[in-house]
């Protein structure tokens, strides 16, 4: 707004004009504070928006490698129970069964492993060499001896055991 236009164009005085002028001048600078406000606030928006997308970036990351590594825990839990399970029914060699177990058909559940026993019991039907029948034999089974204090069985005791 102009002074020349309210004093020319329509006839106020100078008075009038002052009074106008101010009161508009408190509504523009009233706006201008609000304005700035807004941008402010609008900019402080868009800061923690772009921190949000990259907090949602590291999330997904996240989210994919637990996802990787409880696979690779499961995978580790499958392989400890297959070998227990092949250990416990007496394989000979822990590599040549396990690798004629079908680990898609075994599944954890709350009351063991699903599974894994009947499939055991298929390959010693089908393969029983892989496994020690009970009776006395030349190979090493697989029970855990007795150990000394630092952690190694005595060339004694192996030698009693064999006998």
């Amino acid at each position: 707004m102009k002074r020349d236009f309210l004093m020319n164009e329509l006839g106020l005085s100078k008075e009038q004009t002052d009074k106008i002028m101010a009161q508009y001048g408190e509504s523009v600078n009233s706006l201008k504070d609000e304005n700035k406000r807004l941008t402010d606030e609008n900019a402080g928006l868009i800061e923690k928006a772009q921190h949000a997308d990259a907090l949602s970036g590291q999330v997904g990351e996240l989210t994919e490698r637990v996802g990787v590594l409880t696979s690779e825990l499961n995978q580790s839990k499958l392989n400890g129970a297959v070998s227990q399970a092949l250990i416990s029914a007496g394989a000979k060699n822990l590599k040549a069964a396990g690798a004629l177990i079908d680990r898609d058909k075994i599944t954890f559940e709350d009351d063991g492993v699903m599974g894994l026993s009947e499939q055991i019991e298929q390959i010693k039907k089908e393969c029983g060499y892989l496994f020690y029948d009970g009776s006395a034999s030349s190979g090493m089974r697989h029970t855990p001896q007795a150990a000394t204090t630092d952690g190694f069985v005595s060339s004694a005791r192996s030698a009693a055991k064999l006998n």
